[in-house]
């Protein structure tokens, strides 16, 4: 059982967080980092829980694609869809 990431996957991991537009990043480092739940993020963004909890799905989506394909980390899959790499 391989508990710890490889350098590659958390390089891959902290360039998929970096890309994240700022809403759903803020979301996504509150609630994962600083264990905020979605009614707290909600009020500090001032936004719907409904929407930090579609910010935090976002956010593992783009997570879990960059460790899957760390070459592709700075494809960011949200809404369904994949979207163009960062210049």
């Amino acid at each position: 059982e391989e508990a710890a990431l490889s350098k590659e996957e958390v390089a891959a991991t902290l360039a998929a967080i970096r890309a994240l537009p700022d809403s759903v990043r803020r979301a996504f480092v509150l609630s994962r980092f600083e264990s905020k739940t979605y009614r707290e993020i909600a009020v500090l963004l001032g936004v719907s829980e409904s929407s930090v909890e579609k910010y935090i799905i976002a956010a593992l989506k783009a997570v879990r694609a960059a460790v899957a394909d760390p070459a592709g980390a700075d494809v960011i899959p949200l809404a369904g869809r994949r979207a163009r790499r960062k210049p």
